[in-house]
C-alpha cells in the first residue's frame, strides 16, 4: 500500500526500504519517533477504553462471580462460578 500511515507518518515502504518508492530518494526514518507515536496512539486507545469501566471497591464479605478463563461455547454450561465471599483486599 502507498497510503500514508496516520500514526506513523510515513509509508510503509518508506519504513522499511527507507526510500521514497515513487521518486526511488532515499529518506530518513526516525524510529524512536515513530515508537513514541505509537506508544501515544495506544496510551489514547487505552484511556477511552477505561473511560467505559465501571470502577468496583470491592469490600470484604462482598459477593462475586467469576468468569471462567477457559469457557468451552456450550450452550447451557453457567457462565460464571461462584457466589464467592470476599475474605481479604490488597
Amino acid at each position: 500500500r502507498a497510503s500514508i500511515h496516520q500514526t506513523m507518518q510515513a509509508t510503509p515502504s518508506i519504513i522499511a526500504f527507507h526510500r521514497d518508492m515513487l521518486l526511488n530518494i532515499p529518506t530518513f526514518v526516525d524510529l524512536a519517533n515513530i515508537q513514541y507515536l505509537r506508544q501515544q496512539q495506544v496510551n489514547k486507545d487505552v484511556d477511552g477504553q477505561n473511560m467505559n469501566r465501571n470502577k468496583h471497591q470491592y469490600q470484604v464479605n462482598d459477593q462475586v462471580l467469576i468468569t471462567p478463563s477457559t469457557t468451552t461455547n456450550r450452550k447451557l454450561n453457567p457462565k460464571y462460578t461462584g457466589p464467592y465471599i470476599i475474605t481479604q483486599i490488597h
